[in-house]
């Protein structure tokens, strides 16, 4: 998997891909694919199906009461050290659950909840593969952390939650 920032992110279609990128859980893929993203007017006169195709060319805002670590403009490939602490997981997970809680479907900004839990369950991975010694890259936060199995069955479980409206 291709690890980059999300800062690297500066079109829809990259938006897309970042999105794809950050976990690999089959309902993960299909509320990324929910994102609205930009098509050619070519294409909008062309496809009738693509009427009521919500379009959002940017990102949606990250709400405030995510944490500073959630942005499209962020250069950090890892997560901070602060995050790497049960607690601070589990406040993280309760605004993620919050945050799919709400409208985000009709309101055409589930990219930020995805983004959020997304980077999450990265990050949770990367701590559950973490071997102490074994990576020289990959800063102590992270080959130290708290996060394990249980916090990736945790945001599986979130995910797998996501109630879709037909």
């Amino acid at each position: 998997m291709k690890e980059f920032p999300a800062g690297n992110v500066t079109t829809s279609s990259s938006r897309i891909a970042f999105l794809h990128s950050l976990c690999k859980i089959t309902k993960y893929q299909s509320l990324v694919d929910l994102v609205p993203t930009v098509v050619s007017c070519y294409h909008f006169r062309t496809f009738d199906y693509l009427k009521n195709f919500k379009f959002q060319p940017k990102a949606s805002p990250i709400p405030e009461d995510f944490p500073p670590w959630v942005s499209w403009k962020s250069q950090e490939v890892f997560l901070p050290a602060s995050f790497h602490t049960i607690s601070s997981f589990n406040k993280n997970l309760s605004i993620a659950k919050k945050a799919f809680g709400e409208d985000v479907f009709n309101a055409g900004k589930i990219d930020a909840p995805l983004l959020l839990v997304g980077l999450m369950y990265r990050e949770a991975c990367r701590a559950m593969e973490m071997e102490p010694g074994g990576d020289d890259k990959s800063p102590d936060h992270l080959v130290n952390s708290s996060l394990g199995v249980a916090q990736v069955k945790k945001l599986e479980n979130l995910i797998k939650a996501v109630v879709v409206p037909s």
